[in-house]
């Protein structure tokens, strides 16, 4: 598993960081708990470490979930490397180990049951997750759980996080 830090992580994703604080709403400053989902995986460690990076500037509180299905044999290690990612850059960290049964359901359907599980129980006022361009599955069934309207419906404008 590749080991992302802020010292290795590509430095355009600062024009991210930019188009972020500038797309920012205002009401959302000052009374915001942002948790992101955070996987270990390339989208999820860039989307915590511009937030990490943007929370003072925009008056936020990040935190991080990370759902440890073990389902891979690498879940013990994509769990410490979280752990050792937030300790570093001081995020607070929730970890939670859940037990995927696949009933009537595939495996990733039920292990996507078990993630908005622990994301719906947060203290977050905000649970941000990373997609590439073509991955808005798992984004529509979290705002349909939150209770979104059309709005939260709608596909990712290009070039939003």
């Amino acid at each position: 598993m590749e080991n992302f830090t802020a010292s290795n992580l590509d430095p355009d994703f600062v024009d991210l960081a930019e188009d972020v604080a500038a797309q920012w709403s205002a009401s959302m400053a000052g009374h915001s708990v942002l948790a992101v989902g955070l996987s270990g995986g390339m989208d999820s460690v860039v989307l915590l470490h511009v937030l990490m990076r943007l929370r003072q500037q925009l008056s936020i509180q990040v935190e991080a979930i990370h759902v440890h299905h073990g389902l891979s044999e690498y879940a013990d290690a994509w769990l410490l490397f979280c752990q050792n990612l937030c300790a570093d850059w001081g995020i607070p960290l929730q970890a939670a180990q859940v037990q995927v049964n696949v009933v009537g359901e595939g495996i990733e359907a039920a292990a996507r049951k078990q993630r908005y599980a622990i994301f719906s129980g947060s203290r977050a006022n905000v649970v941000v997750l990373a997609h590439h361009q073509d991955d808005q599955v798992e984004t529509f069934f979290l705002a349909a759980l939150r209770g979104g309207g059309f709005v939260r419906f709608q596909r990712c404008p290009h070039g939003a996080l």
